[in-house]
């Protein structure tokens, strides 16, 4: 089976950005470390809880994006690389799995669709409330460049 490389890791990093204390996210939602919004035993951050360290905000990504990675390799039936498994990772991370598994992207993949094809739908996830924002336009293209990496 395969698993997430820190390539996911970096580009949610990068975007996400570290957070030690809790904090609303675009959507309200409370939110910590790495975007973070729930803990490993299943609760939701709250804006009353603890600081945590960079390391802590790492474990925190690391044990949600084992669940997200479950959630691509079953979504996605066709064969995929390290690098496309990285970036719709980091997608579904973002986008909520709801959205990921119901995405013109999974279906497109699926379909064995050209990968040039498959990865221009990343594009399609840049706009917050039908606003079009340039940090979600950013992280789609480093996701869409990775996807596109042999």
């Amino acid at each position: 089976m395969m698993d997430i490389s820190s390539n996911v890791v970096e580009i949610i990093a990068q975007f996400e950005g570290y957070r030690p204390t809790p904090y609303l996210d675009i959507n309200n939602v409370p939110t910590i470390g790495y975007g973070t919004t729930y803990y490993p035993d299943g609760r939701k951050v709250t804006m009353t809880d603890k600081t945590v360290t960079k390391g802590q905000a790492k474990d925190l990504l690391l044990t949600t994006l084992a669940h997200y990675k479950d959630v691509v390799l079953k979504a996605v039936d066709a064969p995929i690389t390290q690098n496309q498994l990285d970036a719709c990772v980091s997608l579904c991370y973002n986008i909520g799995e709801g959205s990921f598994k119901k995405s013109t992207l999974v279906k497109l993949f699926n379909l064995g669709r050209p990968k040039t094809e498959v990865a221009a739908e990343f594009m399609h996830w840049n706009h917050d409330n039908g606003i079009v924002v340039n940090g979600l336009t950013l992280r789609r293209n480093a996701e869409r460049t990775l996807f596109l990496t042999p």
